[in-house]
């Protein structure tokens, strides 16, 4: 099921199954987190003495393993589609086609189960459309309106991170290794200058270790040594920001990335539809959970109730990616940025 594919030559042609085996497990670790500290109006899912629960404090780091992998995908694809500045508007369009339009749809169904509640309460039904706008454009960071769902604010960071490499990346992707090495540091080291956690720089170390990753190990471009001391020294930003959980996590899906997964493993499997799955689990697992919830259970079916919001989460996402995002990839890939118009990695 696993094996090692380090070579340099080779490995930058094959398909990374291993992307899609951490998305997977990212995801799910996300998915894992939400349920075992579900709450409703009905109350907790689990009391917090709970062992479970407890353990799952470790969990939200995990998310971050998102940045690294999008440092690593993004980067590859601009570079094996040799992207230059006047093809910005190509790329960023493709961004938004392949995040945007499974987002939106997302916030569609988040409304539609509001909607749904209100009407079975017997309660005014009340959309606020500033509030879907500042949605659309990812700016409820910035004024006083709440996520309809809270794991939106990272798609917002994603956003960030496509303009500013798309600015930055004749530095990124430069043939003096002081430069292309040297901007990226800088590029992490404004984490520790504008500490705002509605900016991309305080997360900038975690997309850089991706960056890097890809360009010492899987591109033809000359590296230097000097990679590996910049990718030591971004765990430690990462692990004195913000956990040292956050920076393990990272770490290991370095170590992971150059192995080589079979296409036919679950995980990787869970983790092409990666994407939708963190996308819907709310609304699918969580309105699970809180039917079954109305009614107290004891510990032991607690677990199994867990056990089906997840399974039913899995099967809801699955929809949802092939009606929705399976087409949002294939529009996405029919947009050009560069030399090709395609890269299989880059979703």
């Amino acid at each position: 099921m696993f094996s090692f594919v380090f070579d340099l030559n080779n490995s930058s042609r094959k398909y990374l199954h291993s992307i899609d085996f951490l998305r997977g497990i990212t995801a799910l670790g996300v998915v894992v987190y939400h349920f075992l500290n579900h709450t409703d109006a009905s109350g907790d899912l689990l009391n917090n003495e709970d062992s479970l629960k407890s353990a799952s404090g470790i969990l939200p780091s995990i998310v971050f393993i998102f940045f690294s992998l999008s440092g690593f995908v993004i980067a590859m694809s601009m570079h094996k589609n040799q992207f230059r500045l006047k093809n910005i508007g190509g790329f960023l369009a493709r961004r938004w086609v392949r995040i945007e339009i499974p987002y939106v749809a997302s916030i569609v169904v988040y409304l539609g189960i509001a909607i749904a509640w209100s009407i079975k309460d017997g309660s005014a039904v009340s959309v606020d459309f500033l509030q879907v706008f500042h949605h659309l454009f990812y700016t409820i960071p910035f004024t006083d309106y709440a996520w309809f769902n809270e794991i939106y604010w990272t798609l917002a960071l994603e956003f960030q991170f496509y303009i500013l490499i798309a600015l930055a990346f004749p530095f990124f992707n430069a043939n003096n290794w002081m430069v292309r090495y040297g901007s990226l540091a800088a590029f992490s080291a404004l984490g520790l200058l504008i500490p705002d956690n509605r900016l991309l720089f305080q997360y900038a170390p975690m997309f850089v270790v991706g960056i890097v990753l890809y360009f010492h190990h899987f591109s033809a471009t000359k590296t230097h040594s000097f990679a590996w001391a910049l990718i030591a020294l971004c765990l430690v930003q990462i692990g004195f920001t913000f956990d040292i959980a956050a920076a393990l996590f990272i770490a290991a899906s370095l170590i992971l990335i150059p192995y080589s997964i079979s296409k036919k493993n679950l995980i990787v499997r869970i983790g092409k539809m990666g994407y939708s799955l963190y996308l819907i689990h709310g609304a699918a697992g969580g309105s699970f959970l809180y039917f079954l919830t109305k009614n107290e259970l004891s510990t032991g079916i607690t677990y199994v109730a867990l056990v089906g919001a997840m399974l039913f989460s899995i099967g809801i996402s699955y929809v949802f990616y092939r009606l929705i995002e399976l087409p949002s990839i294939k529009s996405a890939g029919r947009i050009s940025f560069g030399t090709k118009t395609s890269d299989s990695h880059d979703k």
